[in-house]
């Protein structure tokens, strides 16, 4: 029994000062015993900061909480065992990320070699590696999170969306998903109708994305050009100019790549608004739609151009509205400022005014434009 405890306390010495040595501070109890013993079996698993001063803390124990616990007795069959880099706990990572591989990092050894550099060189790239993985998991879960609440939000996602780029797909999504949980009177909206989300090949080039309005039963759809989308580097740079031109709202580098899906999430937050202004004047909806008689005025074509005209009466109210905010924001507001506040895609009509407006207020910065696009929603879409 001497000999055996002798022999299991030298090797557990000489284990910590070599895993020190070689800058690993953390140490695990062994769990591959049949040893049956009350003490030792809960102790089974458990971490065991090996670096002076207990630096790891909480989640850890010392070695000398173990003993005192009655841990490594005499005929004790445990022993300490290795915990590789890609088993260390999330919470203990920080910690060691960066000290892992440097000798005596973690307290000072005297028993044991310094291992040489190649080795610590080794260690850090694969460190590294461990990290990079992680952080690609994280990401795969996340957007398959986000993809998972976007479908039960009523997204369908078409198949060729697979043809884009998919770092370009992924930041899109993640903004999609953030802008429809924001406004629950939106997310009722989408919800209602359903998304339907592709990238066509669209026949204008100059098209980058599109909305479409739904009519009674129809789904909304949008579209992302995939010859825009084609290319993350190319995007980004398309988005920078067209800010930086003045053709689009002012926007921060970093929402560079979602500027296009936030101005036509803009279009379906108004197409939410037209449908509400609707349902709350009925009667002025149905007196609009109510053609004079003749051949001419009965046709569906000639029923949709009054509803056309009905709704563009609404997104000029919306227009007005945004206006007067902005100018109860900044009273001394000239016109010439408030031209030079919107982008040159705003001036075409209402409709992208109002998409241009929320692109704004959503994409980092917002102007006086913006801010007032901002309290006219906080009014109107929560």
């Amino acid at each position: 029994m001497l000999t055996r405890t002798t022999a299991q306390r030298v090797e557990t010495a000489a284990f910590c000062d070599s895993m020190l040595a070689d800058g690993f501070p953390l140490a695990r109890i062994s769990n591959d015993t049949d040893h049956d013993c009350g003490v030792c079996s809960e102790w089974e698993g458990r971490l065991i900061d090996l670096s002076a001063g207990h630096q790891l803390g909480s989640g850890t124990y010392t070695l000398q909480e173990a003993r005192e616990a009655g841990l490594f007795h005499p005929n004790c069959l445990h022993r300490l065992e290795y915990v590789s880099i890609s088993e260390i706990p999330k919470s203990l990572w920080p910690k060691v990320k960066d000290k892992i591989g440097v000798p005596g990092a973690f307290g000072d050894n005297k028993t044991a070699t310094t291992p040489d550099l190649q080795t610590n060189a080794e260690r850090k790239k694969h460190v590294k590696q461990v990290e990079t993985a992680a952080e690609e998991k994280a990401k795969e879960e996340s957007d398959e999170i986000i993809r998972l609440r976007l479908e039960e939000n009523g997204v369908v996602f078409r198949e060729n969306l697979k043809r884009i780029d998919q770092k370009l797909l992924s930041e899109n999504l993640k903004q999609l998903d953030s802008l429809i949980e924001e406004y629950p009177a939106i997310k009722a909206f989408v919800m209602a109708h359903g998304l339907d989300l592709s990238a066509p090949n669209i026949r204008d080039r100059n098209t980058v994305a599109q909305a479409t309005r739904p009519n009674e039963g129809e789904r909304i759809k949008l579209e992302l050009s995939k010859l825009h989308f084609a290319n993350y580097d190319a995007k980004i740079e398309e988005s920078a100019k067209s800010t930086k031109t003045g053709f689009s709202m002012p926007c921060t580098a970093e929402n560079y790549a979602v500027y296009t899906i936030t101005h036509e999430f803009g279009h379906i937050v108004q197409f939410a608004l037209e449908q509400k202004y609707i349902e709350d004047h009925r009667m002025e909806y149905e007196e609009a739609l109510n053609a004079p008689s003749g051949a001419a005025t009965n046709t569906p074509r000639y029923i949709e151009r009054l509803r056309q005209e009905f709704l563009n009466k609404i997104d000029a109210q919306h227009s007005s509205q945004i206006s007067n905010i902005a100018h109860e924001i900044k009273p001394n507001l000239t016109s010439n400022e408030f031209y030079e506040s919107i982008s040159r895609y705003a001036i075409c009509n209402d409709a992208e005014f109002f998409a241009e407006s929320f692109a704004n207020a959503k994409c980092g910065e917002p102007n006086v434009i913006g801010r007032a696009m901002c309290l006219f929603l906080e009014r109107n879409a929560k």
